[in-house]
């Protein structure tokens, strides 16, 4: 997992403003130091239906725009 979260924020728009965590198993695993913003993106770990945890995307930067379409 720790390797998984450290690479997500480079698969975004401005990977220097970008937190990823990711939460399984009531265990949470973070990219790095930055500060967690209002403008996040969130999604569910899924399996057979059962909610295992999320994948967090936090954009902490200055731009107006927080995700490219494609990254929502």
């Amino acid at each position: 997992m720790i390797s998984l979260v450290r690479i997500l924020p480079d698969a975004f728009m401005d990977p220097a403003n970008t937190l990823a965590v990711i939460v399984y198993n009531d265990k949470e695993y973070e990219s790095g130091n930055a500060l967690k913003s209002d403008r996040f993106i969130c999604e569910p770990i899924k399996k057979r239906g059962k909610r295992l945890g999320s994948v967090t995307i936090y954009y902490c930067g200055d731009s107006e725009i927080s995700f490219l379409y494609e990254e929502g």
